[in-house]
């Protein structure tokens, strides 16, 4: 008598475990009951909201052949969703994929079937799925490149979504690498960089969570071949002595790039990696200088900031300037010695330049600069700091 209560706890135990699992998913449609079919008899469900996949459990009686066979309705036409040969023990089958706009379901034999079928425990999933809006293609004149931007609508993914490109001359600038994943409904723009080799002008980019995938069809625009350009998105404001980084730019002739610096007692070019070899302020420069086909592609710069190895993080982020934008001064506030503030221009040049004396309070005029976007460098003993600052 002990064994057989031991057993039916358990038991009881299982089924309530199993209820309290099913209760945890997400359903637009969930019935437990069971249903019995004869012959060619059918059942059918009414649905609402968008639809996932379908679960079910199914058998059939003693003796029985033939299959069981489920069709759904969307958009006003059926279409079948699967077909399974059930057994004499309840079996569940699924997941089936539904179109998320179904509004019936019908469970049916197939003609020439004998006897029973039975099923129960029908659910059906919220929609998941990944899909494309619209697109906009752009044409920069200015800049000779060609962009599309990709408006992606997903629902319930069930990880991060990654997007890829599946052809070289298409580059991936907006996301750089995944999609937050979401418990609901959201949307995410692509925006896909064409870099013409040659004259393919068709590629594919592959959004996907890991169970829906998405292949986007991507157009580029083969214009007038003897422009090019540089595409480079690289920081190098938060360099330590002794980090080697490498270069990544990019021309959209595929003509290698040309690095220059103007101070290589910082930081030095070597191997297309930049090497930082003390601390300090530099202007990095990439450019491509053209060739019998290419123009000479627009030179883009980027500032370098070295600091000393071990510098804590939270040194830079202590600083404050403002106000920003101003017309006549700014003030620098730190919780750390400032030894100097300076200003510099987009080419690289120091303008000018003022003695912090290891206070914690600096104050700059700028009212005798002309209106413009500039860097304020902030330098500790144990810190750099940089930051843009515009003059109106």
């Amino acid at each position: 008598m002990a064994i057989r209560s031991k057993y039916m706890v358990i038991g009881w135990l299982l089924l309530i475990s199993g209820f309290l699992s099913l209760a945890a998913e997400n359903y637009v449609f969930f019935d437990e009951n069971e249903y019995e079919l004869s012959f060619t008899a059918s059942k059918e469900f009414e649905l609402e909201g968008e639809t996932g996949d379908l679960f079910f459990d199914a058998k059939c009686s003693a003796w029985s052949f033939g299959r069981l066979k489920v069709e759904a309705q969307a958009n006003g036409e059926w279409k079948t969703v699967t077909s399974v040969a059930v057994t004499e023990d309840y079996k569940n089958y699924g997941p089936f994929r539904l179109n998320k706009a179904t509004t019936k379901l019908r469970f049916y034999t197939e003609p020439g079937a004998t006897f029973f079928k039975n099923f129960k425990n029908i659910a059906i999933t919220e929609a998941h799925y990944i899909e494309v809006r619209d697109t906009l293609p752009v044409f920069s004149e200015k800049e000779r490149r060609f962009e599309q931007s990709i408006t992606v609508h997903y629902a319930h993914i069930v990880r991060p979504i990654s997007v890829t490109s599946k052809h070289p001359d298409f580059m991936i600038l907006q996301p750089t690498e995944t999609v937050g994943s979401s418990d609901e409904r959201d949307s995410c723009t692509i925006c896909v960089l064409f870099l013409p080799s040659g004259n393919v002008s068709e590629g594919v980019i592959e959004v996907t969570d890991g169970r829906d995938t998405l292949l986007v069809p991507v157009t580029g625009v083969v214009n007038d071949t003897t422009y090019q350009f540089i595409y480079w998105n690289q920081n190098f404001n938060t360099l330590h002595v002794g980090d080697v980084v490498p270069l990544t730019a990019i021309a959209s002739s595929r003509l290698p790039i040309e690095y220059n610096l103007d101070d290589t007692e910082t930081v030095e070019v070597r191997d297309g990696c930049l090497v930082a070899k003390k601390e300090g302020l530099a202007v990095l420069s990439a450019e491509q200088s053209g060739n019998s086909r290419y123009k000479p592609a627009a030179g883009i710069s980027a500032y370098v900031s070295v600091s000393l190895v071990g510098l804590s993080a939270t040194a830079a982020d202590n600083v404050v300037l403002f106000p920003n934008p101003t017309h006549h001064y700014f003030e620098v506030r730190s919780d750390k010695a400032i030894s100097e503030v300076a200003v510099i221009d987009f080419s690289g040049r120091q303008l000018m330049a003022v003695d912090g004396g290891g206070a914690k309070h600096v104050t700059v005029s700028v009212s005798h600069l002309t209106a413009g976007v500039y860097m304020v460098a902030v330098k500790g003993n144990d810190f750099y700091w940089l930051r843009k600052l515009i003059v109106y």
